[in-house]
């Protein structure tokens, strides 16, 4: 049959046609009564009526609730935590004078800070 040329589709299906009532006819009696079963149960199958099709009544919609859900938590600005008042600020002017710090003497640092006004009047230090 590959060396054959049709020169229409009637031809093809002509040829076709007669192919498959040819194997059918060919067909033991055990394998045509199995094939009617089965043909059976799929036309029973495709008039009843199906209760897989109720989930996908709700399927989509959660889905796409979900789908939104997400989309809307990775998108969401991230809220910056407000500050603690009660802990200190450090500015970038005292992250210099601590980096600055690892370079003095530790007495000198000792005298600087026994000079500054905001320290001497009894702090939380220990003492």
């Amino acid at each position: 049959m590959s060396g054959e040329h049709f020169d229409s589709d009637e031809a093809l299906e002509r040829r076709a046609k007669a192919l498959l009532e040819k194997s059918v006819a060919e067909l033991d009696a055990g394998t045509r009564a199995r094939l009617a079963a089965a043909r059976a149960r799929a036309l029973a199958e495709a008039a009843a009526p199906r209760k897989r099709l109720a989930v996908r009544g709700w399927l989509a919609p959660a889905t796409a609730v979900t789908i939104a859900l997400a989309a809307a938590w990775l998108w969401w600005p991230a809220t910056a935590p407000t500050p603690d008042p009660a802990e200190p600020v450090v500015a970038l002017a005292d992250l210099d004078l601590l980096l600055e710090l690892e370079r003095v003497d530790e007495l000198e640092f000792y005298d600087w800070l026994e000079e500054q006004p905001e320290l001497v009047a009894g702090g939380d230090g220990p003492g």
